[in-house]
């Protein structure tokens, strides 16, 4: 793929990703499309994430989370290494494990 179909690639997941508001479904279909076999998500807060483990997180974060959106503020691609910066908003309505505490906005 070319960098600028990579870039493309990455502003359809982040449009994805603010579309599937916790429906399990949504997320499954989102992660079978964009995650590669074998994939793994590191993740800051619950360390390396298998598919399964991915759909469950976020099946919760985004049931808790009902209005949350993520943008991309810059992308920068060379090759096919993508990287971006990112606003993200939601308004939590529950508590979402042990760092971010009941009716929290970030």
């Amino acid at each position: 793929m070319s960098t600028k179909e990579n870039k493309e690639l990455v502003r359809q997941l982040t449009k994805g990703r603010n579309e599937f508001a916790g429906d399990a479904a949504k997320v499954r279909s989102w992660c079978e499309k964009y995650n590669a076999p074998g994939y793994i998500y590191h993740n800051l807060a619950r360390g390396d994430l298998n598919q399964e483990q991915t759909i469950k997180y976020y099946v919760e974060l985004m049931s808790a989370t009902p209005d949350f959106s993520k943008s991309i503020d810059d992308i920068v691609a060379e090759g096919d290494k993508v990287v971006t910066t990112n606003t993200i908003g939601a308004t939590s309505k529950e508590c979402l494990w042990e760092f971010l505490p009941m009716e929290s906005s970030w």
